[in-house]
């Protein structure tokens, strides 16, 4: 039996290019555009936590205003009715506080 290296070596190298031509095709037609879809989902599952978590942080802050401000506008009540200097700084005190929190709530969850 006699070997024709002509024949082999056609044969290894279509073998050889055809195996290449599938590496690139798999590469550039299916791997990259996954990858690509997977970082931008990411991206957008990032931003949406962030998003929440702002959202969670400035939804505390007013509630807790709210409570702060309710126990505290009975202090406003006097003998004589009610103060309404008293409640003129306690709003004035309350959108102060209320204000620095939330600035805090955006330096610890920036947006993009």
């Amino acid at each position: 039996m006699k070997i024709d290296f002509n024949k082999l070596i056609k044969g290894i190298l279509t073998f050889s290019l055809l195996l290449i031509a599938f590496t690139l095709f798999y590469y550039f037609v299916i791997f990259l555009p996954q990858k690509e879809r997977i970082k931008i989902e990411l991206q957008q599952q990032e931003q949406w936590e962030r998003t929440y978590a702002l959202d969670d942080c400035l939804t505390r802050v007013e509630e807790e205003r709210a409570r702060l401000f309710s126990l505290n506008i009975g202090n406003c009540n006097r003998a004589s009715g009610f103060d309404f200097d008293c409640m003129t700084e306690l709003s004035d005190n309350s959108d102060k506080w209320e204000k620095e929190k939330k600035e805090e709530c955006f330096k610890r969850y920036p947006q993009k």
